[in-house]
Formats: C-alpha cells, structure tokens, sequence
C-alpha cells in the first residue's frame, strides 16, 4: 500500500509540475502574442516608424507608434521590454505602443543586444543610446524631446533605472 501510495504521489507531483511548465512556456511564448491579437488595435493610432536605427548592432533598433493626425509636438515616451536580457523583442510589445500612442504619446519602443553574445551593460548601454537618440532624433517624428518619459518591464525596467542613474 505504501509503495501504491508513493508511486500516485510522484505521477501527481509529475503532473503538477508538466502542468506549471507548460503554463509558463505558454505565459513565456505566447502571452504577448495573445495580448497583440486581442488588444484592439485603436485606429487612432499609426506605426509611425518600424525598425529605425538608434546604433549599429542589428538590434539597436526601435519602432515608433503615434495618434493618428497628431497635431505636436508630443511628449516621447520611451518602452524597454524585459526577457531576462536573453530574449524578448520590441515586436511583442505593439500592443504597449499603441496603447501609449492612444493617450497622446510618441511611443518608442525599443529592442536592445541580448545574452550569451552580449554581456551587462551592454543593454544598460542601449538604453541610454535610445533616449540620446530620442532626444536629439524625436522630434523628426513629431515628438518633444523636452519631454521624454521611459516605462520599462522586467529586465528593462532595471537597464531603464540604471541607464538614469548613470
């Protein structure tokens, strides 16, 4: 009987954790996939700039959304996605740059070099390039580099507070 009872506990401890493996990968993959299709996509706003340079490593780029027929300049508000700084991309976050381009933002949102190939602060350093570049390029776009403001998740949340208190 206690072998019976052990070998149901294990099956039920192996279940449990391919359930929450899983859910995290789904969490993990397709969260963002999910957010993008079913956030609706305000057709008050336009992808004003898709993959513009910042520097010159491939994933020193950012994407630019904005209202649609915005009269500026526009405060610039700048989004560093998380990703443990191994993954992540600036792709899964239109749902972010919509969003803030719909209450009156010029929204960048950015990618940044990511780990093994890159090590810290390689993506503190790319933080801090994108808001030099917002500053002095935003407003070709239409923003107001005076005003420039920066939300972060996760990872970027970090290199975003340490590229502003550097």
């Amino acid at each position: 009987m206690v072998g019976y009872v052990r070998s149901d506990m294990r099956m039920i401890l192996l279940s449990a954790s391919l359930f929450l493996l899983t859910l995290a990968l789904f969490y993990h993959f397709a969260a963002l996939q999910v957010f993008n299709a079913v956030v609706p996509k305000d057709a008050n706003t336009d992808l004003v700039g898709a993959a513009i340079a910042y520097g010159p490593d491939a994933r020193q780029t950012l994407d630019i959304y904005g209202p649609h027929n915005a009269i500026g300049p526009l405060p610039i508000l700048l989004f560093v996605h998380g990703g443990s700084w191994k993954d992540g991309n600036r792709g899964g976050y239109e749902f972010v740059g919509r969003t803030f381009a719909a209450r009156g933002y010029l929204t960048l949102v950015m990618d940044y070099r990511l780990m093994p190939e890159n090590r810290f602060p390689a993506f503190v350093h790319d933080v801090a390039r994108a808001l030099a570049w917002a500053e002095k390029e935003g407003s070709r776009f239409g923003g107001d580099p005076k005003r420039i403001f920066a939300v972060g998740h996760s990872a970027g949340a970090y290199n975003l507070s340490m590229a502003i208190l550097n």
